[in-house]
């Protein structure tokens, strides 16, 4: 049996190959292993950004979120209460299932795009018509924050140029009106107003195909009860069914780890903040990203904050129209706190406020199954100002909810009721909401807002 041996020279110089190739193979997962470990502080500091250069090695670049067509900005904010009533079979409600409220709102969006965008002269109503109207055969919609009209109708509408309604609203009826007609009507929370207006759209073939496909299940507004009910004393909208809510219990993380790499660099990515080119270092239990004067500060709470340099316009806002604004700060929501929060969690718009001179300040909070989170603090998941045409600055709430299964015991809303009296609330609405104040367990209960 015979066989090739190397020569001898040669064999030494694949033998010393290999041992470089060994030692620096060594010495890069040493490296990585100091920058996984937050050990890199000084050196990346002192190196501008080598660790975030050698972390992208390891772990590929999260591709950012997908940016929303300008033209059509997506929905910042879906209804969390519907109410659909027809002649003859009564009213059909949907709160607290986020499920069933975003397949009967599937159902009506287009009839209340249609709407808006053909709304003609807006007019005051007496507060008696708001309530006659939503005894009639039409469609409700409740959206638990104050939503810009013009905004809702760049959502929903197909036209490229909806219809430019002023002012805001929380709740929005498209009823049957006189004749074939039907009208749209809604209520500002702010001025304590209710308004109407006419539209194109057709009751018969249109709205009441639509709403005879719904029975009943016995939804009820607190108004349309008698004395003696015992929900006196509670704000007239608020809507009671048949069957009690049955909140899930959610369990409640922090999911920002500073010494995930991958993590970081995902966020990184998604805040417009690259990878390769931003300095970024760790002081204590922050990781703080430059990239020229714009400052990202990544919290092991799970904060992140962003302020602006004066070198570049990161986040432009040239659009001042409301759908614009929102749109802005919505896409970096969506790519940032939405992508993390979990599947069974929304994030929906609760303020655009105009503070003067041009900027403005915009909010979201989080959702489970159609019950707000009063989140630590202020309650907010982001919170963003905007002056001089841009982004000046943003807050960002890290949290993740994921459901256990298990149903929160609460009071019937007769109960609740009594004891909001009790404490001498008459006036506000009683509403399911989650608080959570950083621990694990997220459970709902009746507040009076």
């Amino acid at each position: 049996m015979s066989g090739h041996r190397p020569q001898g020279g040669r064999g030494r110089q694949i033998l010393e190959w290999g041992k470089n190739l060994l030692i620096a193979v060594l010495a890069l997962s040493a490296i990585y292993l100091a920058l996984r470990t937050g050990l890199y502080t000084d050196w990346n500091e002192a190196e501008g950004g080598i660790a975030g250069w050698f972390t992208s090695l390891f772990h590929e670049p999260a591709e950012p979120a997908p940016s929303a067509d300008p033209a059509r900005p997506a929905a910042a904010a879906l209804p969390v209460r519907i109410a659909v009533y027809s002649e003859g079979s009564g009213r059909y409600g949907a709160q607290y299932d986020a499920v069933l409220t975003n397949t009967v709102y599937d159902a009506f969006s287009s009839l209340l795009g249609e709407a808006l965008a053909s709304a003609g002269e807006v007019r005051t109503i007496p507060e008696a018509h708001w309530r006659d109207a939503l005894e009639r055969p039409g469609v409700y919609f409740d959206y638990l924050y104050e939503v810009p009209l013009e905004a809702l109708s760049t959502w929903l509408s197909e036209d490229s140029s909806p219809a430019a309604l002023e002012g805001s609203a929380r709740r929005v009826l498209l009823a049957q009106g006189e004749g074939d007609a039907v009208t749209l009507y809604y209520s500002n929370e702010s001025d304590g107003m209710y308004y109407a207006c006419d539209t194109a759209v057709s009751y018969v073939g249109h709205l009441r195909d639509a709403v005879e496909g719904y029975g009943s299940n016995g939804a009820t507004f607190v108004f349309e009860y008698g004395a003696g009910s015992g929900y006196e004393g509670l704000d007239p909208y608020v809507m009671i069914l048949s069957a009690p809510p049955a909140p899930q219990i959610y369990r409640g993380s922090n999911p920002v780890d500073l010494a995930d790499g991958a993590f970081l660099s995902a966020v990184q990515t998604a805040c417009g903040f690259p990878v390769q080119t931003s300095s970024t270092y760790q002081v204590r239990d922050t990781v703080r990203i430059r990239d020229g004067n714009d400052a990202l500060s990544i919290d092991k709470s799970g904060e992140v904050t962003f302020t602006a340099g004066d070198e570049l316009i990161r986040y432009p806002v040239e659009d001042k129209s409301a759908a614009s604004l929102i749109e802005v700060c919505r896409s970096l929501v969506q790519a940032t706190v939405g992508t993390w929060c979990g599947e069974e969690a929304q994030v929906t718009l609760t303020g655009l406020k105009e503070q003067g001179d041009g900027n403005w300040e915009v909010t979201f909070g989080y959702l489970l199954n159609g019950a707000a989170v009063q989140l630590y603090g202020d309650g907010y998941a982001a919170l963003f100002r905007i002056q001089d045409g841009r982004i000046d600055s943003y807050t960002l709430r890290f949290r993740h909810y994921e459901g256990t299964g298990e149903q929160s015991l609460i009071m019937r809303e007769l109960q609740a009721a009594a004891a909001m009296r009790a404490e001498e609330l008459g006036g506000r609405e009683l509403a399911l909401c989650y608080e959570d104040s950083g621990g694990e367990s997220i459970r709902a209960g009746w507040v009076a807002r």
